[in-house]
């Protein structure tokens, strides 16, 4: 009587038991916006239940823009968590903006 040392039989689907244990190991992924990011109410600070477009996500707005207005946008997030005053921080950027126009035409000429 000869006998297969060392391989598996095949199991119903036709597939060797290795085999079946390792697609069942694969897990699927999530990868909808939902799973990391939630959506809140700018007003009340509370987490809306809405779906989460992939249009209302910003990567490609901060994927354009110059890496010094990403810089002033993160520090001017940061000083309104800091103060909770939007509006002193408004002014704060409209001022380093003209003082940057200011430089970057005594520059230009």
């Amino acid at each position: 009587m000869a006998t297969s040392r060392g391989r598996a039989r095949a199991g119903p689907s036709g597939k060797k038991p290795r085999q079946q244990e390792k697609e069942a190991a694969v897990p699927v992924v999530d990868t909808s916006p939902s799973r990391y990011i939630v959506k809140v109410d700018r007003a009340s600070g509370e987490p809306l239940s809405e779906p989460i477009d992939p249009a209302d996500l910003l990567v490609h707005a901060h994927r354009d823009q110059h890496p010094v207005e990403i810089a002033a946008q993160f520090l001017a997030s940061r000083f309104i968590q800091v103060t909770g005053n939007e509006r002193v921080v408004k002014r704060g950027l409209k001022a380093l903006e003209a003082i940057g126009s200011r430089v970057g035409r005594t520059v230009g000429s």
